[in-house]
């Protein structure tokens, strides 16, 4: 048979040390299991420290923003770009955040941390100037959701495209006369 002990309703002060005890006219076992009673603070998540934080990388760079967040349950961390205006037409889909308008960007893992926060990271990587602009981190749970903007800076490409040079016009302050032997 399996016996089963089902706590509800836990509070701090039923933590303790649980013995299960099952006996017969063979013999005895029992089994002791340590129960640990967290008391939920249930809030919306926090994002703690100061990230994101204002990030400039060069053209053609790699860089990250960073979103910590404090929650007692797992958070959804979620990336979003501002919009600029009149260029709405190039996304799948925008959403409107007090009358601007962003993109939700592809998330990767949420790292969960020793001292009970949570990580994540946004990867820029071969930066452009259309990269350049106001970040989001939105931290969110059951009980609500937080954010914080950064923006980024993409400095110019030092290596502009070189302009094809034409063929079919001369730069030459002279003319060119070639002959050719009969």
């Amino acid at each position: 048979k399996k016996w089963t002990l089902n706590l509800k309703n836990l509070k701090p002060e039923d933590s303790g040390k649980y013995t299960c005890r099952v006996f017969n006219k063979v013999g005895e076992i029992n089994a002791t299991y340590k129960v640990e009673v967290i008391q939920r603070t249930r809030s919306k998540p926090i994002l703690t420290g100061n990230h994101p934080v204002n990030t400039t990388v060069n053209y053609g760079g790699t860089t990250s923003f960073q979103c910590k967040v404090r929650s007692d349950v797992k958070p959804v961390i979620q990336w979003l770009k501002r919009v600029e205006y009149g260029t709405e037409n190039k996304y799948n889909s925008t959403i409107d955040v007090g009358g601007q308008k962003f993109v939700v960007l592809p998330t990767g893992e949420v790292w969960s941390r020793p001292n009970g926060s949570y990580l994540n990271k946004l990867m820029i990587t071969r930066a452009r100037e259309e990269d350049a602009g106001m970040y989001i981190c939105l931290g969110a749970n059951t009980m609500g959701y937080s954010f914080r903007s950064a923006f980024l800076t993409v400095l110019p490409d030092p290596k502009p495209p070189i302009a094809p040079v034409s063929s079919s016009t001369s730069n030459l302050p002279w003319p060119v006369i070639i002959g050719i032997p009969a």
